[in-house]
């Protein structure tokens, strides 16, 4: 199957939303300030996303193939272990707002823009999941995301790219050899239904992450994946 592209993403992101996570709710100041910045953002924010339907099968040793592609990983290979059907991705906030970031020099501007494309990445994951509930009658989904756990290290990117083709160029993502993304702000990762949800942060034991969506499960690898 080709990849399915999903383009014109409304970013609709209004700077109220921004004021609690930016710490500036009281200051009139920088919040007048943000709100020129973020509507300068707006004017020419493209998030993206590019993913497609692959057919999950396994090798003789055990790992995982998707489209034919085999990915390493023995945590892939539990939380795969009913799957026939996965969606490799890649969203990104769009290289319109990467260009627009760099040609900022203040540094409190830099930060806010930083903060702005993260939440047009966001919004991108948001219209991929609405995607894939609606084309593919999807269940409950996890994720999986290369680098997110030393399991299932970042070089395993490139295989990622590989299954999709030519969609990263086409949604304007470029793969470095050191598997670094550009725009920065972009992910790629598999999709797929699970029985219960998946956190790869369960796993990882990095203390004050800001992005962990689930404690960390010092049991959990040891009884469910530790082959």
């Amino acid at each position: 199957m080709d990849a399915i592209i999903i383009e014109n993403i409304p970013f609709d992101i209004q700077a109220k939303q921004l004021y609690p996570i930016l710490k500036i709710e009281s200051n009139r100041k920088y919040a007048e300030r943000l709100d020129i910045l973020l509507a300068s953002a707006r004017n020419i924010a493209c998030p993206r996303v590019a993913y497609k339907l692959a057919a999950v099968e396994y090798d003789n040793d055990g790992t995982v193939l998707i489209d034919g592609v085999c990915l390493m990983s023995r945590v892939m290979q539990v939380n795969f272990e009913d799957c026939r059907r996965a969606f490799p991705f890649i969203a990104t906030c769009g290289m319109e707002l990467e260009k627009w970031s760099r040609t900022l020099t203040d540094t409190l501007d830099i930060f806010w823009a930083d903060t702005i494309n993260m939440m047009a990445l966001g919004t991108a994951l948001e219209a991929f999941k609405r995607h894939l509930t609606d084309t593919f009658e999807t269940r409950m989904t996890s994720t999986m995301n290369p680098g997110s756990l030393e399991d299932w290290p970042l070089s395993e990117q490139h295989k990622i790219f590989s299954i999709l083709n030519a969609a990263g160029e086409t949604i304007g993502v470029q793969l470095t050899e050191s598997a670094m993304m550009v725009p920065l702000k972009s992910v790629s990762g598999i999709e797929f239904e699970s029985g219960e949800k998946f956190h790869s942060c369960q796993l990882c034991p990095r203390d004050k992450c800001p992005s962990r969506r689930a404690p960390y499960d010092e049991q959990l690898y040891a009884v469910k994946y530790n082959a």
